[in-house]
């Protein structure tokens, strides 16, 4: 089970960008655990290259089509008509 805020996912990622092969590593560990908690999603403004790895990982683990779980958590609200 992995749990990261966007905050700390973003911490994370930037300190692996510095380090060759160290982003494929994460991806690997956030697309291959059985349980991906991302909380406080939309809390920040991400960068466009943050942004491609975050959904890249959710895609993968969507199409995976594997016994495992992602739970996201956000503050924002929603309205429906």
């Amino acid at each position: 089970k992995l749990m990261f805020t966007q905050t700390d996912l973003f911490m994370k990622w930037s300190e692996s960008m510095k380090r060759y092969g160290e982003v494929s590593y994460l991806f690997e560990r956030l697309y291959t655990t059985h349980l991906l908690v991302l909380d406080d999603l939309g809390t920040r403004m991400p960068s466009e290259a943050f942004k491609d790895f975050l959904y890249g990982v959710i895609e993968k683990r969507e199409r995976a089509k594997k016994e495992i779980g992602t739970i996201i958590t956000t503050n924002f609200s929603f309205e429906i008509d």
